[in-house]
């Protein structure tokens, strides 16, 4: 109740500074930030900053009242990673009280959370990197690995021959599923290999399999009890005429 405005400061959604208060912020993600005065006593001024000095900040967001007769404040903007950034609250013509800030960051999920936007790879060997961060599940998806991760991505490769094809996710940075299917429907597909843990003590994933030529085989990998992280994913081919007994 006993804010005060600085000398050099910025106005915040339109109006003269009068009682502001100041937090700084650090982004976590790269993402989409929400903040939110909702439940604060009084009518709110919400802004977002960048820089050093009260005098030479640039203004990212801000708001007055978050809708037609609502007198507290909403914003939303893009964030970066590691980014800081400086919030100030203030009262609509000097009105003052108990302040309630929220905020939320949102992360854009993975360009191929869903089956029918699967990564197509090609080749008798290939590594990838990817994350299942911000992934989700599909409806009648299948359970990977006999696991509910919910945070499933994919990718999809075609036989370029009958042979054996082993994939893992080794170097992965989380406890991963992996499933290897084939179908072109998310909720008819048909199992053909998968994995939860490679062993007791490494809890990546590894699949191998028998492959017919022409065959497109789809590759989910998910995290164990909704775990997330970076993927690296590594596939070897094997044709069938190069087996040995």
């Amino acid at each position: 109740m006993d804010g005060t405005s600085e000398v050099g400061e910025p106005s915040h959604a339109g109006s003269a500074p009068a009682k502001s208060v100041w937090w700084v912020w650090t982004a976590p993600s790269t993402g989409t930030c929400t903040l939110s005065t909702s439940g604060s006593a009084f009518d709110t001024l919400l802004a977002v900053y960048q820089g050093t000095s009260v005098g030479a900040l640039s203004a990212v967001a801000s708001n007055d009242n978050s809708a037609s007769g609502v007198t507290t404040s909403s914003v939303s903007f893009p964030v970066t990673v590691g980014a800081v950034y400086r919030i100030a609250v203030d009262g609509k013509s000097g009105a003052s009280g108990s302040i309630t800030l929220r905020g939320s960051v949102t992360v854009p999920g993975p360009t191929n959370d869903t089956f029918a936007n699967a990564v197509s790879l090609s080749g008798t060997s290939f590594t990838v990197s990817g994350s299942n961060v911000g992934a989700t599940s599909q409806v009648r998806e299948p359970v990977h690995a006999g696991q509910r991760g919910r945070k499933s991505v994919w990718w999809s490769w075609k036989a370029p021959s009958s042979g054996t094809f082993t994939i893992a996710t080794t170097s992965s940075t989380f406890d991963t599923l992996l499933g290897v299917y084939t179908g072109s429907v998310v909720g008819s597909l048909r199992r053909v290999g998968s994995n939860d843990d490679v062993s007791r003590s490494l809890r990546t994933s590894r699949v191998k399999i028998s492959v017919v030529a022409g065959t497109v085989y789809r590759i989910a990998v998910d995290g164990y009890r909704g775990a997330q992280g970076t993927i690296r994913l590594a596939g070897t081919f094997q044709a069938k005429s190069t087996l040995t007994a």
